[in-house]
C-alpha cells in the first residue's frame, strides 16, 4: 500500500493544484501583497529557495494554481538537502513571536507536508481551516494529510466540507481519486462524472496497478 501511495498522492496533489475555483481566502489582500513581494526577491534572486516556495504557497491560497504547481516543483527540483527543514525551524521562530500570523502558520503547514509529516501538517490545516473557512484549497490539502495517514473517512468528510463552501470539479476529482484508490469504482465514477473537463485528465491518469 505505502509503496504505491505516494505516487498516487503525487498525482491528487497535481491534478488538484491544475484546476482554478472561484471561492477567495479571507486573507486574500494579505497574500497579494506576500505574492507580490516574493515576485520582487526573485526578480533578484532567481534562485531564492525560501521566496520560492512562499511564492507557491501565496499562489496556491489565491488560486494561481498552475502558477503554484510550477513553484513548488522548481523549488523541489532546486532546493539543497535540508532546505525545507531550515525554513520549518526559522518559520517556528517567526511564529513565537508573532503567533497569529496567518501567513507564517499556513507556510508552517506546507513545510510540514512538503517533508511529509502529515499528522503535524493535518494538526495546521485544521487549524487554517478554522481561520479561512471560505478557502477551499485549504480544505482539499487537510484532506490530503489525512489520506496520507490512511484517514479515509475523515478525508472524505473534509471534502464534503470543502464541496459546501463550493461545488467545484477538483474537489469532485479528489474524491473521486480517493474512492478510486479504495478500489470503489462506481462511487468514484459518480464523482470523475461532475469535473467536466477534468475527466479526459483523470481518464489518462488513473492505471491498473493503481487498485
Amino acid at each position: 500500500m505505502f509503496v504505491k501511495f505516494f505516487p498516487i498522492l503525487f498525482f491528487i496533489l497535481t491534478l488538484a493544484l491544475s484546476w482554478q475555483g472561484n471561492a477567495q481566502s479571507l486573507y486574500e489582500e494579505d497574500w497579494l501583497a506576500f505574492l507580490a513581494a516574493n515576485q520582487m526577491v526573485l526578480e533578484e534572486e532567481p534562485d531564492n529557495p525560501e521566496a520560492r516556495f512562499q511564492l507557491a504557497v501565496a499562489q496556491a491560497n489565491l488560486g494561481f494554481v498552475e502558477k503554484a504547481m510550477e513553484s513548488f516543483s522548481h523549488f523541489e527540483k532546486t532546493h539543497e538537502s535540508g532546505q525545507s527543514q531550515k525554513m520549518l525551524n526559522k518559520t517556528q521562530r517567526e511564529l513565537e513571536e508573532t503567533p497569529d500570523n496567518f501567513l507564517l502558520l499556513n507556510q508552517k503547514g506546507f513545510l510540514l507536508f512538503s517533508l511529509e509529516r502529515h499528522e503535524e501538517a493535518e494538526e495546521i490545516f485544521h487549524e487554517l481551516v478554522q481561520k479561512d473557512r471560505e478557502n477551499p484549497w485549504l480544505y482539499n490539502f487537510l484532506a490530503i494529510t489525512q489520506f496520507a495517514q490512511i484517514k479515509t473517512e475523515e478525508a472524505r468528510s473534509t471534502l464534503h466540507k470543502s464541496l459546501e463552501v463550493e461545488n467545484n470539479n477538483y474537489t469532485h476529482a479528489l474524491l473521486g481519486q480517493f474512492y478510486w484508490v479504495e478500489g470503489k469504482y462506481f462511487r468514484a465514477w459518480r464523482h470523475f462524472l461532475q469535473t467536466g473537463s477534468l475527466l479526459l485528465s483523470i481518464r489518462q491518469s488513473i492505471r491498473p496497478e493503481v487498485d
